[in-house]
């Protein structure tokens, strides 16, 4: 709580929270159903979380909170990992911001579509969509006909939003 405290008056010290409507939250007990409970009280709309990204054996024992909540939130969540950029302050972007939405048109990806949208239109953004298309179909089965692999691995059904 002591670092909460900290934070928000380096914050406040420094202007980076000059006009926003904020406030700080702190609780205790187990990440998830806490978070759940202010995402709930707060009625929020979006959830912002950052990331280490960690792979690997790392991942393995101490797990990703950052892929649990998104996995849980009843809202969407926005990531940013170790890599992302820092962005800009309050400076007015030179160029009409661009967003990506990767897809594999299935409907698990599709779910997230609506969002995009909405969020482009939003933000006056333009929207790329991205479908990554292996180089060689996966084989099915031992004996499998590469000819037919190839013809199912793209035959897709309409789209529907």
């Amino acid at each position: 709580m002591r670092e909460a405290a900290q934070l928000e008056a380096s914050l406040v010290r420094s202007g980076a929270l000059a006009g926003i409507q904020h406030k700080f939250v702190d609780r205790r007990g187990e990440l998830w159903p806490e978070l759940q409970e202010i995402i709930r009280q707060e009625s929020a709309d979006l959830l912002i979380v950052g990331t280490l990204g960690r792979q690997g054996v790392a991942k393995l024992f101490f797990g990703s909170a950052a892929e649990h909540i998104l996995r849980q939130a009843s809202c969407p969540v926005l990531v940013f990992g170790p890599r992302s950029k820092q962005p800009s302050g309050s400076k007015v972007p030179s160029k009409r911001p661009t967003f990506l939405f990767a897809t594999d048109f299935g409907p698990a990806s599709l779910q997230g579509l609506p969002h995009a949208v909405a969020v482009a239109n939003h933000f006056e953004a333009e929207l790329a969509f991205l479908n990554v298309v292996p180089a060689t179909p996966p084989q099915r089965g031992l004996h499998a006909d590469p000819g037919k692999s190839r013809e199912i691995a793209y035959q897709k059904e309409p789209l529907t939003v």
